[in-house]
């Protein structure tokens, strides 16, 4: 995004937050009108004297509480959590397609001035890229697919691991596995499966974020607890 963060200082103040109740405001009598649309302006061209940004007020604003809550969203954790799982573990295992650690990430690492020692090095058949901490070697992968080829669960617990390991390429097979599946690895089994494989200093990263999909997933969560996971990770 280079064209956005050009270097170029900004001078402009933030817009104005705005609060539950100005936006209920805002919403509260607007028209719903399908299709594309530009302000004032509806998907036919013709001027509806309408002001601001919204074409449509959402439904969860008949809830008496929904204008006061600070935060008016909700992330959806069991998709965010298979993608985060798919890259971490993609990652970790140097999977083709899933992992983070490449060419470009070396690049920013280099344009910002840290971690020397994974900058990119040139070689007579092309570029190299130095072995990070997080990166598994071919035992320590065998060691993982194994441990998870192996593991059982209840019936109707999540899908057999088995079959979603394939121990003759040692990757994952992340086409076949659901949101549940990577649940249950980032909640469950990944803590365990990586103690005695990966450094210490990866697994306790990689068991922090582990835990704090399985803590902030309760049916009851103290927010004594949501201000210590915070701590935490910072």
């Amino acid at each position: 995004m280079d064209k956005q963060f050009d270097g170029t200082r900004k001078t402009k103040n933030p817009k104005p937050h705005l609060s539950g109740s100005d936006v209920y405001k805002q919403v509260n009598d607007v028209r719903t009108v399908l299709g594309k649309w530009k302000c004032g302006v509806d998907h036919e061209g013709d001027d509806d004297g309408r002001e601001g940004i919204w074409n449509k007020k959402f439904i969860l604003w008949e809830l008496e509480y929904w204008h006061i809550l600070a935060v008016r969203n909700s992330i959806d954790t069991i998709h965010l959590k298979k993608n985060i799982c798919e890259s971490l573990v993609g990652t970790i295992m140097n999977t083709k397609g899933k992992r983070k650690d490449h060419e470009n990430a070396r690049a920013d690492l280099e344009e910002m001035g840290i971690r020397l020692e994974l900058y990119v090095e040139e070689a007579e058949n092309g570029k190299v890229l130095p072995v990070a901490a997080t990166t598994m070697s071919r035992k320590e992968k065998k060691e993982l697919c194994q441990f998870l080829h192996s593991v059982k669960f209840p019936s109707g617990y999540s899908s057999n691991f088995a079959r979603l390991v394939s121990m003759k390429e040692l990757k994952l097979n992340f086409a076949m596995m659901k949101s549940h599946d990577c649940h249950v690895l980032m909640t469950s089994v990944l803590p365990v499966a990586i103690k005695n494989v990966l450094p210490v200093k990866v697994c306790e990263t990689v068991m922090s974020l582990c835990f704090l999909f399985n803590d902030i997933e309760q049916k009851v969560i103290d927010d004594k607890l949501l201000t210590d996971l915070d701590r935490r990770l910072h």
